[in-house]
């Protein structure tokens, strides 16, 4: 299918609702490099070429007709002009910042909010704006909406702060930190493409999803084996899928690719499955979605691609292989803190915070779901955003050479 342009332009599959797409496409707009975007959910040319080999997005066509996978930013640079930014977007950074925010989920951009307006110089590092908060799908519990989608909750965050890039925050979206030092006084966030200091650093990298560790989920990533339904939901249209997990995420992901999976199969290891309410109504009143409990997953089984999922019923032993083409595994996140050596966590992985968001170490502090706190709610990691970067910039404040007021700050 790509071969009509390749040679004169980047060609992009992806889907409207998959944040690591609109992220693919805003860098290739700033940086004033021609794209062609296919939507593989509306195109169905594009989809049966895209899911003749892989079964997620984005997925890149560059002009000398190589593929680029979910590439990062880094990656697209380094294929494009070998790693250099179009100097007509290049904006001068300053050679230490007043606090680095490590993440940019609602607690991650409300803390940029809130540290910018205190005057504060604020470098976003991030994988990808949104988060988890991205992935949701209809969110009917945040203060001033009846109900909106994640994606387009996060498409609000996001214009919030953007109107200060450049002017007070600086994002480096796309790109992985690696390391968290603590040198000469200040810290130092090493990521793939470069390092940055600051005074300061707030974590709210969010959480990734646990693995089901069983043979074939590994092997099949990409090639029927998922965890955002948000984003790959539209490659599975009128096939048999299934959903692992109880909870929450898995009811989510049900309730997405119920709309357009031939059959949904969840697949619950407890007694019942348990989330909101209005989740658990939607999904146990298809006709499409069928529950199977006290269930374990055993094995993923396909050739090239996905072709079953093979489970345990716990009480009787019986085991079975279930013909599906997709496998979403929802069974819950793990908190994303590989790149931290220097704070306490506690057995989850979680970062230990005092009731400011303040951890082990002084000059860190955490935010969101990776910290200890309890409740995983997006207005509540918002709201804790908001407060460590008060707490932040007053710990800036007393420190010599304080940032300099700026006409953005509010009570």
């Amino acid at each position: 299918m790509p071969s009509e342009n390749a040679g004169k332009k980047i060609i992009v599959f992806g889907t409207p609702t998959c944040p690591d797409c609109g992220r693919v496409k805003k860098f290739l707009t700033e940086n004033a490099i021609e794209y062609e975007f296919h939507d593989v959910s509306s195109e169905k040319e594009a989809n049966n070429w895209l899911t003749s080999f892989v079964t997620f997005v984005p997925v890149l066509v560059m002009p000398d007709k190589t593929l680029l996978y979910s590439p990062s930013n880094q990656e697209l640079l380094e294929k494009i002009n070998g790693g250099s930014v179009n100097e007509a977007v290049k904006m001068v950074e300053p050679e230490v910042f007043d606090t680095i925010i490590i993440g940019a989920g609602p607690a991650g951009l409300s803390a940029a909010i809130y540290a910018v307006r205190k005057s504060l110089k604020v470098l976003i590092i991030t994988k990808d704006i949104g988060g988890q908060a991205a992935l949701s799908g209809d969110i009917e519990n945040y203060l001033g909406f009846t109900m909106i989608a994640g994606a387009d909750l996060v498409a609000k965050f996001k214009e919030s702060v953007e109107q200060f890039k450049g002017d007070g925050i600086w994002i480096k979206d796309g790109v992985e930190v690696t390391d968290l030092v603590s040198e000469n006084g200040q810290f130092v966030v090493k990521t793939l493409s470069g390092e940055y200091k600051s005074k300061s650093v707030i974590v709210a990298s969010g959480r990734i999803p646990r693995h089901l560790n069983i043979p074939g989920e590994k092997e099949f990533i990409g090639k029927g084996v998922a965890t955002c339904a948000t984003c790959d939901a539209p490659l599975f249209k009128g096939k048999d899928v299934a959903v692992v997990g109880g909870g929450n995420s898995a009811l989510d992901a049900a309730f997405s690719l119920m709309k357009l999976a031939k059959s949904v199969t969840i697949i619950n290891l407890t007694e019942q499955i348990s989330g909101d309410s209005i989740l658990v109504e939607n999904v146990t009143h298809a006709n499409n979605v069928k529950i199977l409990n006290n269930t374990e997953s055993l094995e993923i089984i396909g050739k090239q691609f996905v072709e079953a999922v093979k489970v345990k019923e716990k009480i009787t032993g019986k085991e079975e292989a279930i013909p599906v083409a997709g496998v979403f595994v929802e069974i819950g996140y793990t908190p994303s803190t590989g790149f931290d050596k220097l704070t306490d966590k506690d057995e989850q992985g979680c970062i230990i915070v005092d009731e400011m968001g303040h951890s082990s170490v002084d000059g860190i502090w955490a935010a969101g779901d990776v910290n200890n706190l309890w409740g995983e709610q997006i207005v509540i990691a918002a709201g804790e955003g908001a407060k460590v970067a008060l707490s932040v910039a007053e710990h800036i404040s007393k420190q010599p050479h304080q940032a300099t007021s700026n006409p953005h700050e509010q009570v």
